[in-house]
């Protein structure tokens, strides 16, 4: 049979953010007190180990929104700390049980001690999933956000680009084609030297992104020499040039790893 955790000595709420979480305590008397911890490694370690001395020996519990997060990860895994992260939602319905108190940092903190302290008895304090498990979801959250960020980048690039050079998009703007259009981009981010380049250099180009047949070639470069500018406004070509050729150079760096590159989820 499971061994139940002894019973905590101290009952926190922490209301954290990036630089500084607002704690609240209440000991076994029901006694609460406000405290505020810059955030470090240093200062939580030292935290930790004064609020065990204070719990006399007993476990600490503390209760804080969600289970991600600088913080939540500096309290994992420590002996005689146990953790309770709950939903915001679920705070945002304990603080509506106290009307007329609105939301601010401290308060919370306190709502959280409080709701643990009151529910202690009924709650079961989170226990991580194994290394294996962590490891999977880190990898696969972190992909996740690889790929919401070359899509935020491709997204801007197109919309910069419909406001001064849509000719590329037109011309290069297909899914299959980012490769030739960030190319392209990388040489010519200003469509005024794209209609002075060298056919030679042009044809160099398309033809790297295996666009090699003659015929093709010639119509995409009269095609460029023909088009009308969408604007002629040096003061806002300039800028838009730079921010593409930074957009293209952000979007190729993020392409380069390949897939055998990046760390292997464990054989379970």
């Amino acid at each position: 049979m499971k061994q139940q955790p002894a019973q905590p000595g101290l009952f926190i709420g922490i209301d954290w953010a990036d630089q500084k979480h607002d704690i609240y305590i209440i000991d076994l008397h029901g006694k609460g007190s406000h405290q505020q911890l810059e955030h470090s490694a240093e200062n939580i370690e030292a935290w930790v180990s004064d609020m065990l001395k204070l719990a006399g020996g007993q476990p600490i519990a503390i209760m804080l929104e969600q289970s991600r997060g600088a913080l939540i990860y500096a309290l994992m895994f420590r002996e005689d700390v146990l953790l309770y992260p709950i939903n915001p939602k679920q705070l945002a319905r304990y603080r509506e049980s106290y009307p007329g108190v609105g939301k601010n940092d401290p308060t919370d903190a306190m709502y959280l001690a409080r709701m643990l302290h009151e529910r202690i008895t009924t709650l079961t304090a989170w226990t991580p999933d194994d290394e294996n498990t962590r490891l999977i979801a880190n990898l696969s959250q972190q992909r996740r956000k690889m790929v919401d960020g070359q899509t935020k980048l491709r997204l801007q690039l197109k919309a910069l680009l419909k406001s001064y050079f849509p000719l590329v998009l037109e011309l290069f703007g297909k899914q299959h084609q980012l490769s030739l259009l960030l190319s392209v981009l990388c040489r010519w981010p200003d469509a005024r030297k794209l209609r002075r380049a060298d056919r030679r250099l042009i044809r160099r180009v398309v033809g790297e992104h295996s666009m090699r047949n003659e015929e093709q070639q010639n119509e995409i470069i009269e095609r460029i020499r023909a088009a009308q500018l969408l604007t002629r406004d040096d003061a806002l070509i300039t800028p838009s040039a730079m921010v593409v050729k930074l957009l293209v150079n952000q979007i190729q760096q993020a392409k380069r790893p390949s897939r055998s590159s990046m760390p292997q989820s464990p054989k379970r």
